[in-house]
């Protein structure tokens, strides 16, 4: 099958998922292309040792316009001009999915028309995410025998874009998608609150590679720091200064731990001012950006995850939480809020616990409450790696998409 994955960029820190889609399903035999609007830092690409032959295979779109040269920026608009007259309707069908702007959709397409020359024709095309879907079904709506899409949407794409683009932002994407993959019964319920049709959506959790996580060994015993971990952007959807607050709250209780911040984002600046304002630079260590192999050992080093997430004042929640799933595969038990799909992704009182959000004290003893049923600690782990295997392994989210992208292409041989 020739698969086209459309992405925002690629390869991106944060998103890590993307990269093991694409590896996924190029190791069941399949021929994968990724089209990205942005090319992201290739360092990247080095620390987590990504197949050459995927950057091969990686079309890049970014702005051709206005950084082409004067002869590419002469090729571009006569090859906008000579398509707008002969295929207007392709034009105004775009434009419909921008209904801000539809002058400014002809010229962006007139930018690209160069480089989606060079994309080849595909059986299947999938959009990582929201934008990503209205960019694939843009290019596909231009052919006469479009290849049948498929849509994933996983949080920041449908809660927050439709508030800040407008209610109809994915209205021509809805109506002509062949399949909508939803990552959470969360993400179900605002894709029908969007509009989104409920017989073309299908609830599929992204996985992790359970073959390659290690369970973790060496559980908390009482005779030192209980180590606390963080792991995901720093926005502010993640709550990450309610665990900072939290861990002021266990100093002066008397309970010694430390809380390991792991990942970047808008909101570093402040949240090592909160810090440093709390006095707890001993305790709250921020390590960056890890390439994914350094942040799982990490992770196995601590003891307890923290998720606690809110809804951000632009809307945002998580759909799910890929840390929560990576740190019960390696057998921590986790403490994350009742927001969004986080409460999905665990065993609620058996792999970890659930809290209301935006809360530090609560937070503060849901932590206590752990850490003095420590022993505990291996038999929740067990549990949280065994429901990881049955439900979000990676392996049998590829099996499942790879039966999606069948039915997808049969719903759009159907509609031909």
């Amino acid at each position: 099958m020739r698969i086209g994955i459309y992405t925002e960029v690629f390869p991106a820190w944060s998103e890590t998922w993307n990269l093991a889609v694409v590896r996924g399903l190029a190791q069941q035999g399949h021929d994968v292309s990724v089209v990205s609007n942005k090319k992201g830092n290739m360092s990247f690409s080095a620390e987590t040792a990504i197949d050459s032959s995927i950057l091969q295979k990686t079309y890049y779109l970014g702005d051709t316009f206005s950084t082409g040269s004067f002869q590419e920026k002469i090729l571009t608009t006569i090859h906008a001009t000579t398509r707008l007259i002969l295929k207007p309707r392709s034009y105004f069908t775009y434009a419909k999915m921008r209904p801000f702007n539809g002058l400014y959709d002809v010229v962006y397409k007139a930018e690209l028309a160069p480089k989606f020359c060079r994309i080849p024709q595909f059986d299947v095309v999938h959009g990582l995410f929201g934008p990503s879907a209205r960019r694939a079904m843009m290019l596909e709506l231009t052919k006469p025998n479009r290849a049948a899409v498929v849509a994933t949407f996983a949080g920041w794409d449908i809660n927050v874009l439709p508030r800040l683009c407008g209610s109809t932002y994915y209205t021509q994407l809805f109506e002509n998608v062949d399949i909508i993959i939803a990552a959470s019964q969360f993400i179900k319920r605002r894709l029908l609150e969007e509009g989104a049709d409920a017989d073309k959506i299908r609830v599929l959790s992204y996985g992790v590679d359970t073959k390659t996580i290690q369970s973790k060994r060496d559980y908390y015993d009482g005779s030192r720091v209980v180590r606390l971990v963080f792991l995901g952007r720093l926005v502010e959807c993640k709550g990450v200064e309610y665990a900072i607050k939290a861990m002021d709250l266990l100093r002066n209780r008397g309970l010694q731990a430390e809380l390991n911040i792991i990942g970047d984002g808008p909101h570093r600046a402040r949240l090592q001012s909160l810090t440093v304002s709390y006095g707890l630079t001993d305790r709250i260590i921020f390590h960056g950006v890890l390439p994914h192999n350094e942040a799982l050992h990490l992770l196995r080093q601590n003891d307890i995850l923290l998720a606690p997430g809110i809804v951000g004042s632009d809307g945002s929640e998580e759909a799910l939480g890929g840390s929560i799933l990576e740190a019960q595969a390696i057998g921590l038990p986790v403490i994350c809020t009742d927001v969004g799909g986080m409460k999905e992704a665990i065993i609620p009182g058996h792999s970890g616990t659930v809290i209301p959000p935006e809360n530090e004290a609560v937070l503060a003893n849901a932590i206590a409450a752990l850490v003095k049923n420590h022993p505990q600690w291996p038999q929740m782990g067990a549990l949280g790696r065994k429901h990881i295997k049955a439900n979000f392994n990676h392996d049998t989210y590829i099996a499942r998409l790879l039966k999606l992208y069948d039915e997808a292409s049969h719903i759009r041989q159907l509609k031909a």
